[in-house]
């Protein structure tokens, strides 16, 4: 029997370590659903890998019925963000779930390296993912990804909250990690340099909702929170990971590396003239020009200069035109995925993984159809 996908139906998954986006096809709209990526409070992912697939099953089933998907008789076809982290027994085993588990009429998957890229509209630039846990940086050259050159920094967003819940209490400021999350969302800025972190001034942040640390279950109204300069200083560990105890390169540093091996040194301008920053961090005010400042410091000091540092940086951000995703730099890959799954589902049946072929050749199909 053969499945005509309407586009009305179409769905896009985007997972990642925090949070996982889901919705339909549809480049004009944000996502309906975002959700965090948990199951019984554990991690579904953690640190961009699967922790458990089972788990990744009923979490995506949950999804999937809370978009409206009846798995029994599923007629939505899934475009499906794969995260670079992801090995190929990972892959064929998330190929598996969504056949056998969740019954999916249509499958197309593609690294979300390219979904991003896809979303702001280029097929050649390095994507900076600052994710939860980890960093991911990847050039791309002409649709295609250079795995040698890809780097993947231990450090995120959950730095950020722990060295800032940290700085809190120093202050005697005490509060859950849910908490804390919500002031660096509502304050968090990046300061131009380390020595500018004591120029920033102080604002009060309104808390939502204050959960008591001793495990009760009294509710009252929270009172504002005044956060001074360590609502900038708590950003310093993606440029300095000591802070957190953890020996490895700096973001900027890695960015550097990563296009330093990507190709020959006069290909390499046109990369540095492409970056593009996602990643839940990439919402942090400030850091865009922040990481210009760290390449000119590390321009300033390498002895390869003329090879190794942009002479010029420029930031691709999604056009203006797409509304709905105006200021959502996290969002580029869930719509580069809207974008493309348009063309893969509307191709009479060529572009994506079918129920048929996926019966005749089983998980290992994406080889011949997928990225």
């Amino acid at each position: 029997m053969t499945f005509y996908p309407r586009d009305t139906n179409i769905i896009v998954l985007d997972p990642g370590s925090y949070s996982t986006q889901l919705g339909k096809a549809d480049y004009l709209a944000y996502p309906t659903i975002s959700a965090k990526t948990v199951l019984n409070k554990q991690p579904v992912i953690d640190h961009g890998l699967i922790r458990d697939f089972n788990h990744l099953s009923r979490f995506w089933s949950l999804l999937l019925q809370k978009h409206g998907v009846i798995i029994e008789k599923n007629e939505f076809p899934t475009f499906l963000n794969i995260p670079i982290t992801w090995s190929k027994n990972d892959i064929e085993l998330v190929i598996q779930i969504m056949f056998e588990n969740l019954n999916t009429p249509g499958l197309f998957l593609l690294q979300q390296p390219l979904a991003t890229l896809y979303g702001v509209g280029i097929v050649s630039g390095v994507v900076i993912d600052i994710g939860y846990h980890t960093t991911d940086i990847t050039p791309v050259i002409e649709n295609n990804i250079i795995y040698n050159a890809q780097k993947t920094v231990p450090i995120g967003g959950a730095d950020i909250d722990n060295y800032l819940n940290q700085l809190l209490l120093q202050q005697n400021m005490k509060y859950d990690i849910p908490t804390v999350i919500q002031i660096k969302e509502k304050s968090a800025i990046v300061a131009i340099s380390a020595a500018a972190i004591d120029e920033i001034t102080e604002v009060t942040v309104e808390i939502n909702e204050i959960s008591p640390l001793d495990g009760s279950t009294d509710s009252t109204k929270p009172p504002n929170v005044v956060i001074g300069s360590i609502r900038s200083r708590c950003c310093e560990v993606l440029f300095d990971p000591t802070l957190v105890n953890k020996q490895c390169i700096s973001i900027a540093e890695a960015i550097s590396v990563s296009i330093s091996q990507a190709c020959e040194a006069y290909r390499r301008q046109p990369l540095w003239e492409s970056l593009v920053l996602t990643g839940g961090c990439s919402k942090l005010n400030g850091i865009n020009a922040r990481l210009e400042a760290e390449f000119q410091k590390l321009n300033a000091i390498s002895e390869h200069n003329v090879d190794n540092q942009g002479k010029e940086v420029k930031w691709i951000k999604i056009p203006d035109y797409m509304t709905s995703y105006k200021d959502c730099p996290a969002e580029a890959g869930f719509l580069g995925g809207a974008i493309s799954a348009k063309l893969v589902f509307g191709s009479g049946g060529q572009g994506y993984i079918s129920k048929s072929d996926y019966h005749e050749q089983g998980p290992s199909v994406y080889h011949s159809k997928g990225f």
